[in-house]
């Protein structure tokens, strides 16, 4: 025996509204959820989801690969990357890992250290 559309819709809409009741009793002011405070759970503002304000720069992207060879893959990958994201309108640079020392065999004011700190900040 078949269900029609009308009896399936009516069970799938009280069972989301049972889910629902039972997920809103979680969102409600007590003492069980001590690190989380009643401005984490207030209503999405529609304006500021909807209509944010423009950045008045471009994106910047910085890109990363981790082959030494100067063919690989990823290298070519990422300046093929970069090439698109600068049609979007990015601005992109793209870090060359070549003389990067081991994690902690160098200290950070090691030149390559030191470069890839400047391009991040």
């Amino acid at each position: 025996m078949r269900c029609s559309g009308a009896a399936t819709s009516l069970k799938a809409d009280a069972r989301f509204h049972s889910q629902s009741d039972r997920y809103s009793t979680l969102a409600t002011s007590d003492d069980s959820t001590p690190q989380l405070d009643d401005v984490s759970f207030e209503p999405i503002d529609d304006g500021q989801l909807f209509d944010p304000p423009r950045s008045a720069h471009r994106p910047k992207i910085l890109l990363l690969h981790g082959s030494l060879r100067d063919r690989s893959f990823s290298r070519l990958m990422n300046a093929e990357a970069a090439l698109i994201l600068e049609r979007f309108g990015a601005e992109t640079r793209v870090f060359d890992p070549s003389g990067l020392p081991l994690p902690d065999d160098a200290d950070e004011t090691y030149s390559k250290v030191q470069e890839l700190r400047d391009l991040v900040i």
